[in-house]
């Protein structure tokens, strides 16, 4: 009896290491779940559809391969791809980086210390509560939110008319005006879209040892140096998770021209080519985010390089 009870404990005995993996396992097996089932399955029905011309039939999809003919036809054919690609990766990059310079901005501000701090932290946190729920679907049913988010031109509150008519008269040149006063109109939505990444960023800011500073400034340091010499290199993996985080939130807006197209192409039931378009997003974004990557990654300091 004895032996048998001693083997059974053997038998049931799982080392610590073993056991924090399948619990770390089922915690993430939903998001897998979700991964496969909402994204994955989908991505490769995109691609499919892609390469077929789809049509819906009696109770499913009917599909007629046709191999390339919807990318040919995007280059050959199809007079708004490459106006509206174009405009659409303009305006990308230029909200990316008006994103992460307001993101440091306010991030620099909420970190700082003086009275009320916790109150302009919530007041930050407000566009992260809202656009995750309900509130923001009612928030942008009004026309005038939905001009002001979408910074169209019937909304004349956030935009700078007159502003550009003097820049052009003081002789600027009219490329540097026009993103300018893209930006200006745009004001509004960037704004409300950094919520996300002035969190990281004050997370990054307030990871940063403070016996680092103390060391700068018995050195003799200016503000301006500490900020390029020491914050800046500390929080730079996080700026570059930042820069990754924009760029995907910001390609899946719905004022972009491109993502118009492929709304309108989905609800005229022109399925093959709609998921060529976002095939083709999907291409750009990443190579987009590779860019980035490549460009930065020299830049980037770990903390753990310092010791």
């Amino acid at each position: 009896m004895k032996v048998n009870l001693a083997t059974r404990k053997k038998r049931l005995y799982i080392p610590y290491e073993k056991s924090k993996s399948i619990v770390g396992f089922l915690l993430i097996l939903p998001w897998l779940i979700g991964c496969i089932w909402l994204f994955i399955i989908p991505f490769f029905n995109t691609i499919r559809y892609s390469f077929n011309d789809v049509k819906l039939g009696l109770g499913s999809l009917e599909m007629n391969w046709i191999g390339l003919d919807n990318y040919v036809e995007s280059f050959t054919g199809d007079p708004k791809f490459l106006s509206i690609l174009n405009d659409t990766i303009y305006r990308l990059w230029y909200q990316v980086i008006t994103v992460i310079v307001f993101s440091c901005f306010f991030a620099l501000v909420m970190n700082g210390e003086y009275k009320g701090r916790l109150l302009v932290r919530g007041i930050c946190f407000l566009p992260v509560i809202i656009a995750s729920g309900v509130i923001i679907q009612i928030f942008t049913r009004s026309n005038i939110t939905n001009n002001m988010l979408s910074g169209s031109p019937t909304s004349t509150m956030f935009q700078g008319v007159e502003f550009g008519t003097l820049l052009l008269e003081m002789g600027l040149p009219i490329g540097f005006v026009n993103i300018l006063m893209r930006i200006i109109n745009d004001l509004f939505s960037l704004v409300w879209r950094s919520g996300v990444q002035t969190l990281l960023l004050l997370g990054g800011l307030q990871s940063v040892p403070r016996t680092v500073y103390e060391a700068a400034d018995v050195e003799g340091a200016t503000s301006w140096e500490k900020f390029w010499k020491i914050t800046f290199p500390l929080i730079s993996p996080t700026f570059l998770l930042c820069c990754f985080y924009s760029v995907i939130d910001l390609s899946n807006d719905s004022s972009h021209l491109f993502v118009q197209y492929i709304q309108d192409l989905t609800t005229a039931m022109n399925w093959s080519y709609a998921s060529t378009i976002a095939n083709y997003w999907f291409l750009i974004i990443i190579a987009l985010i590779i860019l980035i990557f490549l460009l930065l990654r020299k830049r980037v300091f770990y903390m753990e390089d310092m010791s």
